[in-house]
């Protein structure tokens, strides 16, 4: 392979302006890339980092200790 053509589909891999975008996270707007992680939650498309934020937020929400009153 020529040296030229593989450091410049390396730089195309690498660099977001180069990417093709597939979808956009529904919380938060940015881009999601092709071959990049995204989630869905309740239907919605979620990057990483909103999808950490949401999880973390449920969790608050469901989280109990045994032995203190839960407002039941």
């Amino acid at each position: 392979m020529n040296e030229d053509k593989y450091w410049e589909e390396q730089r195309i891999t690498n660099d977001p302006q180069e990417m093709e975008e597939y979808f956009e996270c529904d919380f938060c707007g940015s881009p999601i890339y092709k071959n990049q992680e995204y989630y869905i939650f309740e239907g919605d498309i979620l990057c990483e980092q909103c999808f950490d934020e949401v999880q973390m937020t449920t969790k608050r929400k469901c989280q109990r200790i045994a032995g203190e009153d839960d407002g039941d």
